[in-house]
C-alpha cells in the first residue's frame, strides 16, 4: 500500500513518497517531526495546517515509524486464547530484547495491556537516562499517554485487583514524573507477533 510521508522538522521539510527518503530528511534531527498518511490529499493537508500554525489532531505532530524501524522500543501484544487474555511486551528493536512483559492479566484488553507497557518502557529508559523512542500501534494508548490517565471504564472486583493496581500505578508514574523518551504511533503490523 502506498504511503505518503510529511517532514514537519527535518532537513527539508516536505511530502515524501518512501520511508527512505523520509529518513534521510530527520536522520540525526534531535527534534524530528514526521508522519505517514494514506493519501495525498492527508498528507497535504497535515502539511499545510502545520505550516500556518494549526495544530494537527491532539498532538500537534506526532511521530511514526514504519517497520523498518532499528532502534528503539516497539510495544507488542498477543491473545492468549487457552487463557482468554491480552498480554503486551516492550521490547527492544535492536537487540530482540524483553523490557517488560505485561499480562496474561484477568479482565484485561489489548489496550490496557499496551498502556502499562508503555509506562513500563518509559520508566525503564528514565531509570537508564536512555531516550529511546517507543513504537506503539494503538491511537488510544497514544492518547491515554498524552493524558496521563486511561480513558476506560474498569468495575473494581476480586478479579480484576491485579490488573486495577497496575493501571493506577502507571497512572501514577505518568502524573509524578518527567520524561525524555518520545511516545510515537508505529504502523507495525502484528499479525506475525508471537512471544517466546
Amino acid at each position: 500500500m502506498k504511503r505518503y510521508y510529511v517532514v514537519f522538522v527535518g532537513t527539508k521539510p516536505g511530502i515524501y513518497t518512501s520511508m527512505v527518503a523520509c529518513r534521510e530528511q530527520v536522520r540525526g534531527h534531535k527534534d524530528r517531526k514526521f508522519i505517514s498518511y494514506r493519501t495525498l490529499a492527508e498528507a497535504e493537508a497535515a502539511f499545510n495546517d502545520y505550516n500556518n500554525g494549526t495544530l494537527y489532531g491532539k498532538y500537534s505532530v506526532v511521530e511514526t515509524a514504519e517497520e523498518h524501524a532499528v532502534s528503539g522500543i516497539h510495544i507488542r501484544s498477543t491473545y492468549d486464547e487457552q487463557l482468554e487474555n491480552w498480554q503486551s511486551q516492550a521490547v527492544s528493536i535492536e537487540t530482540g530484547k524483553v523490557i517488560a512483559s505485561i499480562g496474561p492479566m484477568p479482565y484485561a484488553t489489548k489496550n490496557l495491556t499496551e498502556f502499562i507497557a508503555v509506562v513500563a518502557a518509559l520508566r525503564y529508559c528514565k531509570n537508564r537516562a536512555l531516550t529511546d523512542t517507543i513504537y506503539i500501534n494503538s491511537i488510544t494508548v497514544l492518547n491515554w499517554i498524552f493524558n496521563k490517565k486511561k480513558d476506560h471504564f474498569i468495575p473494581h472486583h476480586q478479579k480484576n485487583k491485579e490488573l486495577y493496581s497496575a493501571i493506577e500505578a502507571a497512572e501514577s508514574w505518568l502524573n509524578e514524573n518527567t520524561y525524555d523518551s518520545r511516545v510515537c504511533k508505529a504502523d507495525i503490523a502484528e499479525s506475525d507477533t508471537q512471544f517466546v
